[in-house]
């Protein structure tokens, strides 16, 4: 792995010629491939029909072999990954991968039981320090704690170890057996090798714990500023996400949030293109790591009501893949749900529903084939309106449009009557798409396609009642199909006034909040006057990128610590807390000294 790090910034010195062509022959002394090379023997440390490698192959033991670290495995088939990706060797490259690809299959069933399919049923553990020719043993040749149990097949640390996130339930489960069972005790021992585990599955967590124990001793491989980094990292992008592949092997793909997070490594010394399985195309510089931050944009679809009395809506479905096949699922007026097949014509998937009459309703969602996965939408509705003639404007000037809000993209109004709400969203953008979601009383979510006429898109909402508390968004898609949604607005409707903006507090709210230095860090602090679920910060930086933090409750105040040195100015911030269901912002503090 050293070598292959150094090869990253000095590729002169990984030449044959130099110090690479030592480096091959140390990895032929490992992992030689070439079966008409005597030199040395074949893969000498793997063990294919194991499926992993052992730490001594000469079955010194009763037991056999034994392997006790499997993550120093895992180092090492990465770092060969590297190193032939960087030195141009796809032999050794590839070689990397299939050591890689059946090492993480193994070692999770052998070592960890991620299945419940191999341990004995009467073995309490729910993991291995050692492997062994003839079982296993919840030990290490250096004995307790816990920690060390654990711990001795997660270090060293690295993104070869991201393998493990594919695991984020059985990863809790082991560090909760471990804490159990005398961990506790221990907390300090390896701690940063097991928060660097706990962000693979509760990052804010892991996060919280390196704040509030920042005077702990890193593990000898480790440092606190790696550490920091990659929980950090972690919980900006999410959960190992494997359901999406890349033509490159130096690739990782996250979701957090239902939004994918693409990571590639260029090892090349020329810019690269990396397409992912799901359509993303990220341009990576050369000896360079980029992400893209987003995921692709959902598939569009739309309906189109034929000319007036046709009684026929064709709904069309768009997605931005080769897909096998798009199924319509549908139901109107709410009666029995219909699945049909739709026909594709140049990319485009439609279906026509017949025999409509003005103001059915048509309740429907698509089912379509993604990466060999069947995935359904979110459900939509559409309210059949060909043919009926608006009605005659009554005596008197109706009710005037409420002003709700207003950005550089859209304007938002309402009009209520007597027993509805009519929404208005009026934008110069091309859209294609505008929903809104909705819930009176806290009731079931609506999401209901809104109607377009012009630059305005409508909705109406009926049925309503003096003192119904109506709760909505709205998300818009553009015509590259980039979507946004706005905040959400939450009111009391009143057949009299029209709308009332619900009060979120039920008790007078105040607060105090500010950012000061303590030791090497700088400490963001928010001193709500009563308890809130959660608190983020929210600050900018001296180049105008933003970061944000959730912040750790300490006593009556929420906190966050940064760490001031080798860090950009902080210039401005803001914080984002709970408060009564809903997620309000304080003022932005103005310039900051820090």
């Amino acid at each position: 792995m050293a070598a292959a790090c150094v090869a990253h910034y000095d590729p002169s010195w990984a030449q044959n010629s130099q110090w690479g062509g030592m480096i091959n022959l140390l990895i032929k002394d490992c992992t030689n491939a070439d079966r008409s090379d005597q030199t040395y023997p074949f893969l000498r440390m793997m063990d294919v029909y194991a499926g992993h490698g052992w730490a001594s192959g000469a079955a010194n033991f009763a037991s056999g072999n034994n392997l006790e670290s499997s993550s120093e495995e895992i180092d090492y088939d990465s770092a060969l990954i590297l190193w032939g990706s960087l030195t141009g060797n796809t032999a050794l490259r590839d070689l990397g991968i299939f050591l890689y690809a059946t090492a993480t299959s193994a070692i999770p069933q052998y070592w960890f039981d991620v299945d419940n399919q191999v341990f004995p049923s009467d073995f309490q553990p729910n993991t291995l320090g050692m492997v062994w020719s003839d079982g296993g043993a919840y030990a290490t040749w250096f004995g307790g704690p816990a920690q060390f149990f654990h711990g001795i097949n997660f270090l060293p640390i690295n993104p070869g170890m991201l393998y493990l996130g594919r695991y984020p339930d059985y990863l809790k489960a082991n560090q909760t057996f471990m804490l159990n069972n005398g961990g506790a005790a221990h907390t300090d021992v390896w701690r940063d090798i097991h928060m660097s585990v706990k962000a693979l599955y509760d990052p804010l967590a892991a996060i919280t714990e390196f704040n509030q124990n920042q005077g702990y001793g890193p593990e000898a491989g480790d440092s606190k500023a790696h550490t920091y980094h990659w929980i950090h990292n972690v919980n900006q992008l999410g959960r190992v996400d494997t359901s999406i592949t890349a033509d490159t092997p130096t690739y990782a793909v996250f979701n957090k949030n239902g939004v994918r997070n693409h990571v590639a490594y260029n090892p090349n010394a020329a810019p690269i293109v990396v397409t992912f399985s799901d359509g993303v195309k990220l341009t990576v510089a050369a000896h360079e790591m980029a992400t893209d931050g987003q995921t692709p944009q959902p598939p569009t679809h739309s309906f189109t009501d034929d000319a007036a009395d046709a009684g026929e809506v064709v709904f069309t479905f768009k997605p931005n893949w080769s897909t096998q096949y798009v199924k319509f699922n549908y139901k109107i007026n709410g009666g029995a749900l219909q699945t049909v097949a739709m026909t594709s014509q140049n990319s485009m998937w439609q279906y026509t529903v017949h025999g409509l009459k003005s103001g059915d309703t048509v309740d429907y969602y698509y089912t379509y084939e993604d990466n060999n996965k069947a995935v359904d939408s979110s459900p939509s509705q559409h309210v059949y309106r060909c043919g009926v003639t608006p009605p005659e404007p009554g005596p008197g000037p109706g009710p005037l449009p409420i002003f709700i809000d207003q950005t550089d993209d859209f304007k938002l109004t309402v009009q209520p009557t007597a027993n509805s709400l009519l929404t208005a969203f009026t934008s110069s953008l091309a859209l294609n798409i505008v929903d809104i979601h909705y819930k009176v009383n806290n009731g079931n979510q609506v999401n209901l396609r809104m109607q377009k006429s012009g630059t305005t898109w409508t909705n109406q909402i009926d049925n309503l009642k003096d003192n119904d508390v109506i709760t909505f968004n709205i998300t818009y898609i553009n015509d590259k199909n980039v979507g946004h949604d706005t905040r959400t607005y939450t009111y009391q409707f009143l057949s009299v006034k029209g709308l009332m903006p619900v009060s979120h507090s039920v008790e007078p709210f105040s607060f105090n909040h500010g950012m000061e230095l303590e030791d090497e860090f700088i400490k963001f602090w928010f001193a709500p006057s009563h308890a809130k679920r959660f608190v983020d910060v929210h600050y900018q930086l001296e180049d105008g990128s933003f970061e944000h933090d959730r912040m750790s409750p300490q006593g009556e105040q929420w906190e966050y610590r940064r760490p001031a040195l080798s860090t950009q100015p902080i210039v401005d911030y803001f914080f984002s807390y709970e408060n009564g269901g809903l997620i309000e912002d304080t003022a932005a503090a103005g310039s900051a000294s820090h």
